[in-house]
């Protein structure tokens, strides 16, 4: 609509000033009294600019943030309802953040840092003064309850969903750390320890959590999960949970080459790039098994995204061998030119690529993980710019243009100096948000 787009600037202007002139009032009474519609508002005027050209200004959300400490130490009643739905709107908010944002901080990951620095602290120096306790403003704020359970906000374990956003933090700062370091010094190798402490830490608790077993044992308990949508079951919203999972997990090998991939294939000898393949293309595998009429879908185009950063050939291949470019919108828009389970089989003879995919030339030679790799991007693609035509499609003409590069950037090295990380190529390229 023409006209609302003309007066949107003057109506978020109004807007904000009106949120903050209440933030302020809240904030000058002696005893601040939480009001649900400012927290929503706040809520849903940060959220909705985080899609706009403000995507970097994470202001809202610490405003957010600071609206729920109004309810610390802890909310009693029905308020306990309220701060769940709110608290899991920031946990989802705040992912989102720590994926476009190189420079958000979580308090949760800085929280674990801290903690984990003054032990290795201790061990490395004996004889030198601990570090500091964690300032108040790293301390653990009240936790809902919920678990790996639904939330009430995305539908998705708000447990699962934070980890993920702490995974992103940790591998961005990661490889930053490892491309900007000159020479070598303690504090430096304490704070890589650190962050592979880390990494083996949320690797453990992300190896153990179990979505369909607590979704059981509450209706073993009497108290049944239900979302009331016949497009979207139950069930769509714990697989979207177990690929937020594994996506999660996948990001963790990606960065950190001593934390073991756990190899399930039959002959137990793959390599590490292989494995890598294999658990992206589990999490497509997931994703294709949930119809895209679900309400799920909006919070997928993250796992797509994740799971597409690691469809790197195993071979030296030359880019202009594939199409990186999604299918056209009108092949786009059928669903039915997605094959069902084409990741599944275990013998790459079985999948015929030149017959069902016409940007792969039949007189190229490709080895079987090659094979999976080109089928799983063309998915990714097929898939995404399905989504593009449901939800919004900048964010989504963005990640697949991001994509794009990753994957060139992947299909020019040789088959003996594949380093290259897509994080990496984000920050060479100058590109520091997957929104914008």
């Amino acid at each position: 609509m023409p006209r609302m787009r003309a007066e949107l600037p003057s109506m978020v202007s109004r807007a904000r000033t009106a949120i903050r002139k209440a933030i302020g009032e809240k904030q000058l009474t002696r005893i601040p009294k939480v009001e649900t519609h400012l927290v929503f508002a706040i809520l849903a005027l940060g959220a909705s600019l985080h899609w706009s050209s403000s995507a970097l200004d994470d202001s809202w959300l610490h405003e957010a943030k600071k609206m729920l400490d109004l309810w610390e130490p802890a909310p009693s009643g029905s308020d306990v309802i309220t701060y769940a739905y709110f608290h899991h709107a920031v946990i989802y908010w705040k992912m989102l953040v720590c994926a476009a944002s190189s420079g958000f901080k979580h308090d949760d990951l800085e929280r674990k840092r801290h903690e984990v620095r003054g032990r290795l602290h201790k061990a490395m120096f004996p004889g030198r003064e601990p570090i500091p306790s964690s300032p108040t403003s790293l301390s653990t704020a009240f936790q809902p309850f919920g678990g790996t359970r639904p939330s009430s906000w995305c539908g998705v374990s708000g447990e699962v969903i934070d980890l993920y956003g702490q995974v992103l933090v940790l591998c961005r700062s990661g490889r930053s750390k490892h491309r900007l370091r000159v020479g070598y010094s303690a504090e430096g190798a304490l704070d890589t320890l650190a962050d592979v402490t880390i990494a083996h830490e949320i690797h453990a608790e992300l190896k153990s959590m179990n979505f369909a077993d607590t979704i059981s044992l509450d209706a073993i308990l009497g108290f049944p999960v239900s979302t009331d949508d016949a497009s979207t079951p139950i069930s769509h919203l714990i697989q979207t949970a177990e690929a937020y999972r594994q996506a999660a997990l996948l990001q963790i090998y990606m960065a950190f080459d001593d934390v073991l991939i756990e190899d399930t294939t039959q002959s137990g000898v793959s390599t590490r790039r292989e494995l890598l393949v294999g658990l992206a293309i589990h999490i497509l595998d997931i994703l294709h098994g949930i119809p895209l009429e679900s309400g799920s879908r909006s919070i997928h185009p993250m796992l797509y995204f994740s799971a597409a950063t690691a469809l790197a050939y195993d071979t030296d291949v030359s880019i202009q061998h594939f199409s990186a470019e999604p299918p056209s919108q009108t092949t786009a828009l059928d669903e039915t030119t997605i094959e069902p389970s084409i990741f599944r089989a275990t013998d790459p003879s079985n999948i015929d690529l030149t017959g069902s995919d016409p940007t792969l030339e039949s007189s190229f030679t490709l080895s079987g993980v090659s094979l999976h790799v080109a089928k799983a991007r063309r998915t990714v693609g097929m898939r995404m710019s399905i989504l593009q035509h449901i939800l919004p499609a900048r964010p989504i003409e963005i990640m697949l243009s991001l994509l794009k590069k990753i994957w060139s950037i992947y299909d020019e090295e040789t088959s003996t100096t594949k380093t290259a990380h897509w994080l990496d190529m984000l920050t060479d390229s100058g590109v520091q948000t997957l929104f914008r």
